[in-house]
C-alpha cells in the first residue's frame, strides 16, 4: 500500500488529513476576514489557499489583494501579521485540533499574473483591430470534412 496508514483497519493516504485540515484553516480566516477582522489593510481581501505539512506543524496560507495598486498586498501583509495572534487563537477556539499549526501568509501574484496577461491580450487585440474580448472561431467552406493524406 503506497502513502498510506492503517488505522482501525482502513487504509487512511498520506496527505489526506493536511488537506482537509488547510480547507478548514482557508474557511475560518476567511470568515475572520468578513466578520472578525477590523484592520482596514485586510479589506479587499481572499484566502486563495493553504497549505498545511504531513505532520501539522506548519501552514502556508496564500492570499490575494482585489486591486493591488500602491502596495496593498504589502500592507495585508502587515496586516495578518498584526492579527496573527487572534487569528491562532479563534483557529483553536473553532477547530478540533490539539495545536495549531505554525501559520505564514504568503501573497499570491497569480491574480496579478492573470490580470496583465488579459490586459496585453486587449492591447494585442485593440492593435490588431480586433477588439473582441471573447474568443470565436472563424468558420470556413470546408468546415467539417477533413484532409486526409
Amino acid at each position: 500500500m503506497r502513502g498510506g496508514n492503517v488505522r482501525g483497519g482502513h487504509a487512511r493516504p498520506e496527505g489526506r488529513r493536511p488537506a482537509r485540515v488547510g480547507r478548514r484553516i482557508q474557511e475560518e480566516i476567511s470568515d475572520m476576514i468578513l466578520r472578525g477582522l477590523k484592520d482596514p489593510r485586510l479589506d479587499m481581501v481572499s484566502i486563495t489557499d493553504v497549505e498545511v505539512t504531513e505532520d501539522l506543524q506548519a501552514a502556508k496560507v496564500y492570499f490575494c489583494v482585489f486591486d493591488n495598486r500602491g502596495g496593498r498586498a504589502k500592507a495585508a501583509a502587515g496586516g495578518f501579521e498584526s492579527a496573527l495572534g487572534f487569528i491562532r487563537r479563534e483557529l483553536l477556539r473553532r477547530l478540533d485540533l490539539r495545536r495549531i499549526p505554525e501559520i505564514t501568509f504568503h501573497y499570491d501574484a497569480s491574480f496579478d499574473r492573470g490580470d496583465r496577461i488579459e490586459r496585453l491580450l486587449k492591447e494585442a487585440r485593440a492593435d490588431d483591430g480586433t477588439a473582441n474580448d471573447g474568443v470565436e472561431g472563424r468558420e470556413t467552406e470546408d468546415e467539417g470534412t477533413k484532409d486526409v493524406g
